[in-house]
Protein backbone atom coordinates (compact mmCIF):
# COMPACT_ATOMS: atom_id res chain seq x y z
CA UNK A 1 0.00 0.00 0.00
CA UNK A 2 1.12 3.29 -1.30
CA UNK A 3 1.75 6.33 1.32
CA UNK A 4 -0.76 8.46 -0.57
CA UNK A 5 -3.35 5.29 0.19
CA UNK A 6 -2.74 5.35 3.49
CA UNK A 7 -3.42 9.19 3.63
CA UNK A 8 -6.84 8.50 2.18
CA UNK A 9 -7.63 5.63 4.60
CA UNK A 10 -7.23 8.45 7.89
CA UNK A 11 -8.71 11.03 6.00
CA UNK A 12 -11.80 8.59 5.89
CA UNK A 13 -11.52 7.56 9.13
CA UNK A 14 -11.38 11.32 10.51
CA UNK A 15 -14.48 11.98 7.97
CA UNK A 16 -16.71 9.29 9.22
CA UNK A 17 -15.83 10.49 12.84
CA UNK A 18 -13.88 13.59 13.37
CA UNK A 19 -14.93 13.55 16.92
CA UNK A 20 -12.59 10.54 17.65
CA UNK A 21 -9.18 11.46 19.08
CA UNK A 22 -6.58 10.29 16.58
CA UNK A 23 -5.22 6.94 17.66
CA UNK A 24 -1.00 6.80 18.23
CA UNK A 25 -0.02 5.46 14.89
CA UNK A 26 3.79 6.45 15.14
CA UNK A 27 5.34 3.02 15.47
CA UNK A 28 3.63 1.41 12.91
CA UNK A 29 4.08 4.50 10.27
CA UNK A 30 7.84 3.74 11.28
CA UNK A 31 7.88 0.21 10.54
CA UNK A 32 6.31 1.02 7.02
CA UNK A 33 8.47 3.70 6.36
CA UNK A 34 11.40 1.76 7.19
CA UNK A 35 10.02 -0.65 5.03
CA UNK A 36 9.48 1.49 1.67
CA UNK A 37 12.84 3.36 2.37
CA UNK A 38 14.78 -0.20 2.67
CA UNK A 39 12.72 -1.50 -1.01
CA UNK A 40 14.11 2.16 -2.37
CA UNK A 41 16.65 4.30 -2.38
CA UNK A 42 14.82 7.48 -3.31
CA UNK A 43 15.99 8.94 0.08
CA UNK A 44 19.71 7.74 -0.67
CA UNK A 45 19.63 5.67 2.73
CA UNK A 46 18.66 2.05 1.56
CA UNK A 47 21.27 0.40 3.35
CA UNK A 48 20.53 2.06 6.44
CA UNK A 49 17.35 1.23 6.38
CA UNK A 50 17.67 -2.11 5.66
CA UNK A 51 20.20 -2.52 9.09
CA UNK A 52 17.40 -0.80 10.62
CA UNK A 53 14.65 -3.30 9.56
CA UNK A 54 16.55 -5.93 10.94
CA UNK A 55 17.43 -4.17 14.33
CA UNK A 56 13.65 -3.69 14.84
CA UNK A 57 12.94 -7.13 13.64
CA UNK A 58 9.13 -6.00 13.45
CA UNK A 59 8.44 -3.89 16.43
CA UNK A 60 5.19 -2.00 16.58
CA UNK A 61 6.72 0.08 19.67
CA UNK A 62 9.16 2.64 18.16
CA UNK A 63 9.15 6.27 18.39
CA UNK A 64 11.09 8.23 16.70
CA UNK A 65 12.65 11.30 18.40
CA UNK A 66 15.63 14.36 18.22
CA UNK A 67 17.75 14.87 20.97
CA UNK A 68 21.26 16.51 21.36
CA UNK A 69 22.68 13.23 19.27
CA UNK A 70 19.84 13.71 16.76
CA UNK A 71 17.43 11.41 15.05
CA UNK A 72 17.15 8.20 16.76
CA UNK A 73 14.15 5.44 17.31
CA UNK A 74 13.28 4.81 21.23
CA UNK A 75 12.26 1.70 22.65
CA UNK A 76 10.84 1.04 25.89
CA UNK A 77 12.80 -1.49 27.93
CA UNK A 78 15.80 -1.59 24.60
CA UNK A 79 18.39 0.67 23.38
CA UNK A 80 17.99 3.72 21.24
CA UNK A 81 19.04 3.16 17.62
CA UNK A 82 20.62 6.12 16.37
CA UNK A 83 20.10 7.46 12.75
CA UNK A 84 21.84 9.45 10.18
CA UNK A 85 20.27 12.45 9.27
CA UNK A 86 18.98 12.06 6.08
CA UNK A 87 16.65 9.25 7.23
CA UNK A 88 15.33 10.60 10.49
CA UNK A 89 14.05 13.36 8.23
CA UNK A 90 12.73 11.47 5.80
CA UNK A 91 10.72 9.14 8.27
CA UNK A 92 9.56 12.46 10.19
CA UNK A 93 8.46 13.72 6.54
CA UNK A 94 6.56 10.73 6.23
CA UNK A 95 4.96 10.95 10.09
CA UNK A 96 4.07 14.75 9.03
CA UNK A 97 2.35 13.72 5.42
CA UNK A 98 0.36 11.14 7.10
CA UNK A 99 -0.87 13.63 10.08
CA UNK A 100 -2.61 15.71 7.53
CA UNK A 101 -5.06 12.96 7.45
CA UNK A 102 -6.64 13.95 10.71
CA UNK A 103 -7.84 17.15 9.52
CA UNK A 104 -10.62 17.35 7.68
CA UNK A 105 -9.90 18.85 4.10
CA UNK A 106 -11.09 22.31 3.20
CA UNK A 107 -14.54 22.89 2.06
CA UNK A 108 -15.08 24.23 -1.62
CA UNK A 109 -15.87 27.88 0.06
CA UNK A 110 -12.43 27.50 2.17
CA UNK A 111 -10.80 26.55 -1.26
CA UNK A 112 -12.51 29.09 -3.76
CA UNK A 113 -11.14 31.98 -1.07
CA UNK A 114 -7.76 30.91 -0.87
CA UNK A 115 -6.90 30.33 -4.13
CA UNK A 116 -8.04 33.36 -5.26
CA UNK A 117 -6.59 35.10 -2.62
CA UNK A 118 -3.26 37.43 -3.42
CA UNK A 119 -1.48 34.23 -2.12
CA UNK A 120 -2.99 32.05 -3.89
CA UNK A 121 -3.08 34.01 -7.26
CA UNK A 122 0.77 34.16 -7.12
CA UNK A 123 1.05 30.76 -6.33
CA UNK A 124 -0.54 29.76 -9.26
CA UNK A 125 1.13 32.18 -11.55
CA UNK A 126 4.51 30.84 -9.92
CA UNK A 127 3.29 27.59 -11.04
CA UNK A 128 2.87 28.99 -14.52
CA UNK A 129 6.11 30.44 -15.02
CA UNK A 130 7.68 27.62 -14.10
CA UNK A 131 5.88 25.64 -16.91
CA UNK A 132 7.16 28.34 -20.01
CA UNK A 133 10.52 28.59 -18.19
CA UNK A 134 11.30 24.79 -18.52
CA UNK A 135 9.35 24.59 -22.23
CA UNK A 136 9.97 22.48 -24.81
CA UNK A 137 11.40 24.62 -27.63
CA UNK A 138 10.32 22.97 -30.87
CA UNK A 139 11.61 25.49 -33.51
CA UNK A 140 10.50 28.76 -32.29
CA UNK A 141 7.58 27.39 -30.71
CA UNK A 142 7.24 26.48 -26.75
CA UNK A 143 5.65 23.44 -25.96
CA UNK A 144 4.44 23.98 -22.38
CA UNK A 145 4.29 20.15 -19.99
CA UNK A 146 1.75 19.64 -17.41
CA UNK A 147 2.87 19.36 -14.03
CA UNK A 148 1.20 18.60 -10.90
CA UNK A 149 1.97 17.23 -7.15
CA UNK A 150 -0.22 17.08 -4.46
CA UNK A 151 -1.62 20.31 -2.54
CA UNK A 152 -2.11 21.77 0.98
CA UNK A 153 -3.62 24.70 2.42
CA UNK A 154 -1.20 26.47 4.81
CA UNK A 155 -3.88 28.86 4.72
CA UNK A 156 -3.09 29.92 1.51
CA UNK A 157 -2.56 26.96 -1.24
CA UNK A 158 1.05 25.26 -1.50
CA UNK A 159 0.94 23.64 -4.32
CA UNK A 160 3.78 21.10 -3.92
CA UNK A 161 5.57 19.67 -6.81
CA UNK A 162 5.81 15.52 -7.73
CA UNK A 163 8.03 14.58 -10.65
CA UNK A 164 7.23 12.81 -13.56
CA UNK A 165 9.44 10.61 -13.82
CA UNK A 166 9.86 10.47 -17.54
CA UNK A 167 10.14 14.34 -18.51
CA UNK A 168 13.95 14.16 -17.82
CA UNK A 169 14.43 11.53 -20.53
CA UNK A 170 11.88 13.35 -22.85
CA UNK A 171 14.36 16.45 -22.83
CA UNK A 172 16.80 14.08 -23.59
CA UNK A 173 14.90 13.19 -26.16
CA UNK A 174 14.32 16.38 -27.76
CA UNK A 175 17.88 17.57 -27.13
CA UNK A 176 18.92 13.92 -29.48
CA UNK A 177 16.28 14.77 -31.78
CA UNK A 178 18.11 15.18 -34.78
CA UNK A 179 20.72 12.08 -34.06
CA UNK A 180 19.02 8.70 -34.89
CA UNK A 181 21.76 6.49 -33.08
CA UNK A 182 21.36 8.78 -29.59
CA UNK A 183 17.53 7.79 -29.81
CA UNK A 184 18.14 4.16 -29.91
CA UNK A 185 20.64 4.67 -26.83
CA UNK A 186 18.39 6.35 -24.93
CA UNK A 187 15.50 3.69 -25.49
CA UNK A 188 18.44 1.02 -24.01
CA UNK A 189 19.19 3.17 -21.56
CA UNK A 190 15.41 4.24 -20.09
CA UNK A 191 13.31 1.39 -21.42
CA UNK A 192 10.70 2.13 -18.51
CA UNK A 193 10.63 5.49 -19.31
CA UNK A 194 10.47 4.56 -23.00
CA UNK A 195 6.91 2.84 -22.29
CA UNK A 196 5.65 5.94 -21.12
CA UNK A 197 7.11 8.60 -23.40
CA UNK A 198 6.61 6.83 -26.74
CA UNK A 199 3.44 3.89 -25.68
CA UNK A 200 2.28 3.91 -28.96
CA UNK A 201 5.65 3.11 -30.60
CA UNK A 202 5.89 5.92 -33.06
CA UNK A 203 9.18 7.23 -32.81
CA UNK A 204 10.62 3.29 -32.37
CA UNK A 205 8.87 1.97 -35.35
CA UNK A 206 10.28 5.32 -37.40
CA UNK A 207 13.87 4.47 -36.46
CA UNK A 208 13.42 1.40 -37.63
CA UNK A 209 12.00 3.28 -41.19
CA UNK A 210 14.76 5.23 -41.12
CA UNK A 211 17.19 2.47 -41.52
CA UNK A 212 15.68 1.36 -44.37
CA UNK A 213 15.37 4.87 -45.91
CA UNK A 214 19.03 4.89 -45.77
CA UNK A 215 19.73 1.93 -47.11
CA UNK A 216 17.84 2.16 -50.35
CA UNK A 217 19.10 5.90 -50.70
CA UNK A 218 16.57 8.28 -49.80
CA UNK A 219 17.62 11.62 -49.44
CA UNK A 220 19.20 13.18 -45.99
CA UNK A 221 16.71 16.12 -46.00
CA UNK A 222 13.40 13.47 -46.24
CA UNK A 223 14.83 11.23 -43.49
CA UNK A 224 15.52 14.26 -41.29
CA UNK A 225 11.60 15.76 -41.71
CA UNK A 226 10.72 12.28 -40.84
CA UNK A 227 12.71 11.92 -37.75
CA UNK A 228 11.23 15.39 -36.89
CA UNK A 229 8.03 14.51 -36.93
CA UNK A 230 8.00 11.83 -35.18
CA UNK A 231 10.02 13.41 -32.25
CA UNK A 232 7.31 16.19 -32.21
CA UNK A 233 4.78 13.82 -31.94
CA UNK A 234 5.97 12.06 -29.08
CA UNK A 235 7.12 15.46 -27.26
CA UNK A 236 3.21 17.19 -27.99
CA UNK A 237 1.39 13.88 -26.58
CA UNK A 238 3.89 13.75 -23.80
CA UNK A 239 2.85 17.45 -22.79
CA UNK A 240 -0.49 16.99 -22.44
CA UNK A 241 -0.33 14.03 -19.50
CA UNK A 242 1.07 13.68 -15.69
CA UNK A 243 2.51 10.14 -14.53
CA UNK A 244 2.16 10.34 -11.07
CA UNK A 245 4.65 7.51 -9.97
CA UNK A 246 4.49 5.56 -6.45
CA UNK A 247 8.38 6.03 -5.97
CA UNK A 248 8.49 9.88 -7.70
CA UNK A 249 5.00 10.65 -4.60
CA UNK A 250 7.27 8.89 -1.83
CA UNK A 251 10.60 10.93 -2.96
CA UNK A 252 8.36 13.87 -2.88
CA UNK A 253 7.16 13.35 0.64
CA UNK A 254 10.43 12.51 2.44
CA UNK A 255 12.07 15.94 0.99
CA UNK A 256 10.25 18.26 2.71
CA UNK A 257 8.20 19.04 5.26
CA UNK A 258 4.20 18.69 5.82
CA UNK A 259 2.03 21.04 7.55
CA UNK A 260 -1.57 22.46 7.10
CA UNK A 261 -4.58 20.76 5.50
CA UNK A 262 -4.44 18.44 3.20
CA UNK A 263 -6.27 19.06 0.00
CA UNK A 264 -5.71 16.22 -2.92
CA UNK A 265 -3.55 16.01 -5.83
CA UNK A 266 -3.68 18.48 -8.41
CA UNK A 267 -2.46 19.16 -12.39
CA UNK A 268 -2.13 21.84 -14.61
CA UNK A 269 -3.49 22.27 -17.92
CA UNK A 270 -0.81 24.17 -19.61
CA UNK A 271 -0.82 27.23 -21.72
CA UNK A 272 -0.55 26.76 -25.81
CA UNK A 273 2.23 28.97 -27.94
CA UNK A 274 0.05 30.56 -30.46
CA UNK A 275 1.60 33.34 -32.96
CA UNK A 276 -0.48 35.93 -31.03
CA UNK A 277 -0.27 35.20 -27.50
CA UNK A 278 -0.83 31.80 -25.24
CA UNK A 279 -4.34 30.18 -25.72
CA UNK A 280 -6.40 28.69 -23.16
CA UNK A 281 -6.11 25.23 -21.09
CA UNK A 282 -8.71 23.03 -21.32
CA UNK A 283 -11.37 21.54 -19.34
CA UNK A 284 -10.97 18.26 -16.90
CA UNK A 285 -10.86 15.09 -19.14
CA UNK A 286 -12.61 11.61 -18.59
CA UNK A 287 -9.80 10.55 -16.73
CA UNK A 288 -9.42 13.51 -14.71
CA UNK A 289 -12.75 12.81 -13.34
CA UNK A 290 -12.04 9.49 -12.85
CA UNK A 291 -9.00 10.29 -10.52
CA UNK A 292 -11.28 12.53 -8.40
CA UNK A 293 -13.81 9.74 -8.04
CA UNK A 294 -10.93 7.48 -7.10
CA UNK A 295 -9.42 9.56 -4.72
CA UNK A 296 -11.50 11.85 -3.85
CA UNK A 297 -9.96 15.14 -5.13
CA UNK A 298 -8.18 16.26 -8.35
CA UNK A 299 -7.86 19.63 -8.77
CA UNK A 300 -7.02 20.59 -12.65
CA UNK A 301 -5.70 24.09 -12.71
CA UNK A 302 -6.57 25.54 -16.53
CA UNK A 303 -4.64 28.51 -17.77
CA UNK A 304 -6.43 30.99 -19.27
CA UNK A 305 -4.69 34.43 -21.00
CA UNK A 306 -6.69 36.28 -18.82
CA UNK A 307 -6.47 34.44 -15.74
CA UNK A 308 -6.76 30.46 -14.28
CA UNK A 309 -9.89 28.38 -13.97
CA UNK A 310 -9.50 25.40 -10.65
CA UNK A 311 -11.70 22.62 -11.38
CA UNK A 312 -12.52 21.71 -8.07
CA UNK A 313 -13.36 17.57 -8.01
CA UNK A 314 -14.37 16.64 -4.30
CA UNK A 315 -17.85 16.70 -5.64
CA UNK A 316 -17.41 13.40 -8.19
CA UNK A 317 -15.57 11.96 -5.22
CA UNK A 318 -18.23 12.17 -2.81
CA UNK A 319 -21.26 11.40 -5.16
CA UNK A 320 -18.66 8.85 -7.50
CA UNK A 321 -19.83 9.89 -10.42
CA UNK A 322 -18.25 11.52 -13.51
CA UNK A 323 -19.87 15.05 -14.68
CA UNK A 324 -18.16 17.80 -15.84
CA UNK A 325 -21.28 19.82 -14.91
CA UNK A 326 -20.80 19.01 -11.24
CA UNK A 327 -17.64 20.20 -11.04
CA UNK A 328 -16.81 24.02 -8.89
CA UNK A 329 -15.07 26.25 -10.86
CA UNK A 330 -12.92 28.98 -9.38
CA UNK A 331 -12.02 31.64 -11.73
CA UNK A 332 -9.47 34.18 -11.74
CA UNK A 333 -9.56 37.66 -14.01
CA UNK A 334 -7.28 40.11 -14.43
CA UNK A 335 -5.64 42.90 -16.37
CA UNK A 336 -2.41 42.07 -14.87
CA UNK A 337 -2.46 38.66 -15.09
CA UNK A 338 -2.97 39.16 -18.99
CA UNK A 339 -0.41 42.26 -19.78
CA UNK A 340 1.84 39.73 -17.69
CA UNK A 341 2.09 36.47 -19.75
CA UNK A 342 1.35 38.33 -23.03
CA UNK A 343 4.93 40.58 -22.35
CA UNK A 344 6.50 37.29 -21.65
CA UNK A 345 4.87 35.51 -24.73
CA UNK A 346 6.53 38.53 -26.79
CA UNK A 347 9.65 38.13 -25.05
CA UNK A 348 10.40 34.50 -26.14
CA UNK A 349 8.91 35.40 -29.63
CA UNK A 350 11.20 37.62 -30.01
CA UNK A 351 14.20 35.67 -28.61
CA UNK A 352 13.14 33.08 -30.97
CA UNK A 353 14.05 35.48 -34.01
CA UNK A 354 16.99 36.72 -33.14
Amino acid sequence: MTLYALLLIAHAAFANDPSVPAKPVEGSVLAMGIERLAATDVAGTRDEAKRVKAALAGAEDAHLVFGKRGFELSRPGAGAIPLSDSLGRALDSMRQYLDLGQAPSPTSDELRDAFLSRAGVDAVRAVFDKMIDDAIDLDGRRLVLEVGGEATMEPSPRLRYIDDFARPVLHEIMAARRDPAALRAIYDQHPEEMKTIDDAGTLKSVLGVLDRMKARGDAQDKRDALLALATRTIAENSASSFTLEPAAQLRAVCAQDWSGRYVGRWHTHPPHDEPAGWGGGSEPSGPDMQNAVDDGQFLTIAFQPDGFIVYDASVLGETKTIDLNKMKKIVYRSDDWRRHFQERHDALRLAGKS
